[in-house]
């Protein structure tokens, strides 16, 4: 019986972690992200809102959390852990090599357009002829400078009217731009032409007569 009970945890701990790598495999954006999923997918979640058991001493930890919940929903938890995470994240991000893995992070972790700058700031103004050298690999320049004109600070805008032209001065070089400008929609090449004059960059507004 003993034997039939170890074999049964055994399928169900397999069928688990099968689950789990189902379900991640399309969702990371590195090998090591769905290795962190994988090696926790027998971990259970906390239910921040069970109170500990009579007799029981809570933890730091737990007093900390209850503290939190006293002055906000579970939902304003959620949100706050959401943001800090992704902006580690984003922190631990390093410039991608190739098309395909700035297209990888820029669809699965750059939801707003603040993630999406603070995605673009990772990137060396000389590295964009080279991660996209295959013509017509950048498939995002209307996203991108609608983010970039989105997130222009009111007041001083000096530094970051800095990086962007210097972004864009890089994006003019990827071979095959002149096509890619093509594509953008009337709306994106009026972005493209009020930012070009925010932050003086004419050498990309020329690609868009």
């Amino acid at each position: 019986i003993a034997e039939f009970e170890e074999m049964e945890r055994s399928q169900k701990r397999w069928e688990v972690k099968n689950s789990v790598k189902c379900k991640k495999i399309s969702e990371c954006a590195t090998y090591d992200e769905f290795k962190e999923h994988v090696a926790a997918a027998f971990l259970k979640p906390i239910d921040l809102h069970k109170k500990p058991e009579k007799g029981k001493v809570s933890s730091s930890h737990d007093k900390n959390v209850s503290k939190i919940l006293e002055k906000a929903t579970s939902d304003d938890v959620c949100s706050k852990l959401s943001k800090n995470l992704t902006s580690m994240k984003i922190q631990n991000v390093t410039c991608p090599k190739t098309a395909a893995q700035f297209d990888r992070y820029w669809r699965r972790s750059c939801k707003t357009d603040k993630d999406r700058v603070d995605y673009l700031r990772k990137i060396p103004s000389s590295e964009y002829k080279v991660i996209f050298k295959v013509e017509g690999s950048l498939s995002v320049l209307g996203d991108i400078v609608r983010s970039l004109k989105s997130q222009r600070p009111k007041g001083k805008t000096k530094e970051y009217d800095e990086f962007v032209a210097s972004t864009l001065e890089g994006i003019a070089e990827v071979k095959g731009i002149s096509m890619i400008c093509m594509f953008l929609s009337d709306e994106e090449i009026d972005i493209s032409r009020d930012l070009c004059k925010e932050v003086q960059c004419s050498k990309f507004e020329g690609l868009l007569d």
